[in-house]
């Protein structure tokens, strides 16, 4: 384990090539880090079948007058009607392009975004195709718990689930099949999956899954992992519908597809129930009884305040009514390096492909390191108690940077896309820092700026190569590639219009662009979202709004805007006239801070715990607590 979290870092040696801020420097940021924490967002108004309304909840609520009282049976009917409807081929018939649409596209989205009784209601409401009688109380959490945990053999194994996001939901999958696979029968114990999800809006009944962004994942993920049947859905609208099984190719769909499908799925599997609109801290005493525990969180370290280093790590003393994190010591590594690959010594016939195909495990990033440590730049990282960050060389504060991404941006045809590359990798991101200052003087000294502009030894065509990686990195994303060549025509000759991002309507995003503004671009932001009530909005505001009142609010004359900056006002100024929707694409801005566990278990806090802890698993001594989720895998999404 520690040598998989030494390679993960590897990325960060990129990071000088961005902008990185002093994060206390930023107003009221240090206090949202030190109070931020997970509770249940559900609305303490909020009531469940208290009338006679289709989905029982409380008219303030106006649901739908539509919503669909389905079956649990009806599960595995849409995953056939999903796998046949969305293989089937296209061609250049246009009642086959009318069909596909009814049968694989509106389908997808209807199970995605309808309100049903599978996808909505928690684990408390049976689904039997019948609304709720009206007024019918709904069971506390700790009567789901007894009847599910309470019901175990005593050598079951009981996985406690925080965050029914998309790790949390494979990871659950994952362990759900592990039971069903025949050659696992008999060698490991049952496995009872309970969840916990506060994104909800009354108490048993989950918000839609609204994280609408292109999700551009490789299919040996899935493979002999999970459930077979999403296997077959996400590879249908591949090359690799007819053997995906056998593929390590990537594919593309909406985040909320993926984690809707991951839901069902495990509904349908039967080894876990879930708990919607409640908070972990509110079962505690319902699970200190159960035996052979697990908890897992999975909620990208929104259990208790993220604290890297001295500078917003907010050592309160309880007294004060903060959070007494005790003795933690803050260490800062100079000139870190990552270490070899390591050797697996659980490589089999069955998992060798993953391994093999996995750069983590393959790569031997040493040449990467002495090409940019003999150029000046060196990785410099903290660890502040189980936690490891990047830091400044000189100021030693954790690196962040700002994100602005651009979703749903209208699909471009292969020569618009190489064109947009051509006019703008150059002068829009290119990066700062040693290396990127080292590889601008020597393109200029050698007058080149690509390995394919003329004949040259093959230790400058590999310093080119080297210098693009790093500073010129990729900063947009279009899928269609990743979609069968049927579709894709589809696409561009305008049959799908009403599926992929071209109208207001449209839910499919396959193209979007992540910018790296500075902190003076990402402030002035920072306060159109704010003045529009759309700061932590999970789809983001519409781009055309966001323009016009960004240009409108910006001082020209006292506002310092690096040069990309002025490049990247330009560009959304074409993405913002390219689009006939006036709701795509979406603006959404969010501050990165780099970190991974050392430890993939949570160390309990010495002494007990204090009436202000809000992690679930300081609460609960008997239970390990195993953290999983991007920022232990990739380092909080570096990856990008």
């Amino acid at each position: 384990m520690d040598t998989i979290v030494g390679l993960q870092t590897t990325t960060w040696n990129y990071l000088a090539r961005y902008q990185s801020f002093d994060e206390s420097t930023v107003e009221g940021f240090c206090d949202a880090t030190n109070t931020a924490h997970l509770y249940t967002n559900v609305p303490k108004d909020a009531k469940f079948l208290d009338n006679s309304t289709k989905t029982g909840l409380d008219a303030t609520l106006k649901p739908p007058s539509d919503f669909r009282h389905d079956r649990e049976s009806d599960i595995d009917g849409y995953f056939s009607l999903l796998a046949e409807g969305c293989s089937k081929d296209i061609g250049h018939n246009a009642t086959a392009a009318d069909l596909y649409i009814t049968e694989c596209l509106d389908l997808l989205k209807s199970i995605v975004y309808d309100f049903r009784c599978t996808t909505r209601y928690d684990s408390r409401v049976e689904c039997n195709g019948e609304a709720p009688p009206p007024n019918t109380p709904l069971p506390p959490p700790s009567a789901l718990i007894r009847d599910h945990f309470g019901s175990s053999s005593d050598d079951a194994l009981h996985v406690v689930i925080v965050g029914a996001g998309p790790i949390g939901l494979m990871l659950g999958n994952a362990l759900s099949m592990l039971q069903r696979r025949k050659d696992a029968r008999g060698s490991i114990p049952p496995i009872k999956i309970l969840y916990l999800e506060t994104r909800a809006e009354a108490p048993g009944f989950k918000k839609t899954y609204t994280r609408n962004w292109q999700a551009h994942l490789n299919l040996m993920h899935f493979r002999n992992k999970v459930d077979p049947r999403l296997l077959k859905i996400i590879a249908s609208m591949t090359n690799d519908k007819e053997i995906p099984e056998m593929s390590l190719n990537g594919f593309v769909f909406p985040l909320n597809v993926i984690e809707t499908l991951l839901l069902l799925s495990n509904r349908d599997l039967g080894a876990a129930k879930f708990l919607f609109g409640v908070n972990p801290l509110d079962v505690v005493e319902d699970l200190r009884d159960i035996p052979n525990l697990v908890l897992v969180d999975t909620t990208g370290h929104r259990l208790e305040p993220l604290r890297r280093g001295p500078v917003c790590d907010g050592n309160i003393d309880e007294k004060e009514g903060g959070v007494c994190l005790g003795e933690i010591e803050d260490i800062v590594v100079p000139n870190h390096r990552t270490p070899s690959p390591p050797t697996i010594p659980w490589l089999n016939a069955e998992n060798q492909y993953f391994y093999d195909n996995l750069l983590t495990f393959d790569m031997d990033f040493t040449p990467f390191q002495d090409f940019v440590e003999e150029r000046g730049q060196f990785l410099h990282i903290g660890r502040s108690g189980d936690l490891m960050y990047p830091v400044d060389e000189t100021t030693k504060i954790a690196k962040s940077m700002w994100w602005l991404d651009i979703h749903g941006v209208n699909p471009l045809t292969y020569a618009g896309f190489q064109e947009e590359n051509w006019e703008q990798t150059e002068s829009l991101f290119t990066s700062a820092g040693p290396v990127c200052d080292w590889c601008r003087k020597w393109t200029e000294e050698q007058g080149v700026e690509s390995p394919f502009d003329s004949p040259k030894s093959d230790e400058d065509v590999t310093t080119i190569r080297r210098c693009n990686h790093f500073c010129h990195p990729t900063y947009y994303e279009q899928s269609t590639t990743l979609l069968r060549m049927d579709i894709n025509r589809n696409i561009f000759n305008g049959k799908f219009n009403d599926t992929f991002i071209y109208h207001t309507d449209s839910w499919f995003p396959i193209m979007g662009y992540s910018f790296n503004p500075s902190v003076a671009l990402a402030t002035e932001a920072e306060k159109i979202l704010a003045a529009h009530g759309m700061s932590n909005d999970p789809i983001g505001m519409p781009l055309k709004v966001f323009y016009r009142a960004l240009v409108k609010n910006i001082d020209y004359a006292t506002t310092d805007l690096a040069e990309s900056d002025w490049e990247m006002l330009e560009a959304l100024q074409r993405y913002s006239l390219q689009s006939k929707s006036t709701k795509w694409p979406t603006v959404t801005l969010f501050v990165q801070q780099p970190f991974i566990y050392t430890n993939g278990l949570k160390k309990k806090k010495k002494g007990g715990v204090g009436k202000f802890s809000t992690s679930i698993g300081d609460h609960l001594e008997h239970a390990p607590m195993i953290r999983f989720g991007d920022s232990f895998t990739v380092g909080d999404g570096l990856s990008k």
